[in-house]
């Protein structure tokens, strides 16, 4: 009753590639899942991304029109701080002026 080497060998490389084909058959039936979650996802959005594709024309000229009123918006406020640290200068030099004629 000798266990010759060489069967020992192939017998043990069958039962590993048994092993692997099992393997492969759950890691190929879980991707199948995978595959069909996404193509339901795919079917159940159809309608809202044929919506957004269409719509995106529109969405961009929105984005474009509230970014230049932002710029504009940006633009005034600007000018009006200038405006408003000028008139603060104008009032600070008529009352140096009024300090020093009751001053005198």
């Amino acid at each position: 009753m000798l266990i010759d080497i060489r069967y020992l060998f192939w017998g043990i490389i069958a039962i590993a590639f048994f092993i692997a084909i099992i393997y492969l058959i759950f890691v190929l039936r879980k991707l199948v899942q995978v595959l069909s979650n996404v193509n339901s996802i795919l079917e159940s959005n159809k309608g809202s991304m044929t919506n957004i594709i269409k719509n995106m024309a529109d969405i961009t000229d929105n984005v474009k029109d509230v970014s230049e009123v932002v710029t504009e918006t940006t633009a005034d406020v600007i000018v009006a701080k200038e405006n408003i640290s000028e008139y603060i200068n104008i009032f600070k030099d008529i009352l140096f002026l009024i300090k020093n004629v009751f001053k005198k």
